[in-house]
């Protein structure tokens, strides 16, 4: 009966103890991040009109209530990082896919509105604007 009972105990522990599965990482989904980036620079702009600087982080936009919310990662395939210069008279967002893919594109959007795309690499800048 001990032995029994020693059996099972051990396979209880071995099947609760499993290594834990990782969630999967959604694609990139180069069309969810080009629609936030151009909903973003709108409600950056529409941020400035009215406050005459642009807003430092995306609460302060949902705040404003010109922004609906943040993007989420699990939708978009994309991780968004905001970077504004100190005197908040102009910003930078970066948006990387979260997922290395060969044909993933990463983006790169100023003040100005111009959406730049690379793939391999992150965006800057000078990378080719997207068309």
């Amino acid at each position: 009966m001990k032995v029994y009972v020693v059996i099972f105990a051990t396979l209880l522990f071995v099947g609760c103890s499993s290594p834990k599965q990782e969630a999967a990482v959604k694609p990139a989904d180069e069309n969810a991040a080009v629609q936030f980036l151009s909903d973003l620079s709108k409600a950056q702009n529409d941020f400035h009109l009215r406050t005459r600087r642009y807003a430092l982080t995306t609460d302060e936009l949902i705040d404003a209530h010109f922004l609906k919310a943040e993007p989420s990662p699990d939708k978009t395939g994309y991780d968004f990082t905001m970077r504004p210069a100190p005197d908040a008279e102009s910003y930078v967002i970066i948006a990387k896919p979260l997922q290395a893919a060969a044909t993933a594109h990463s983006f790169f959007m100023d003040q100005t509105g111009v959406i730049h795309a690379e793939v391999g690499k992150e965006a800057t800048a000078s990378s080719p604007k997207l068309s």
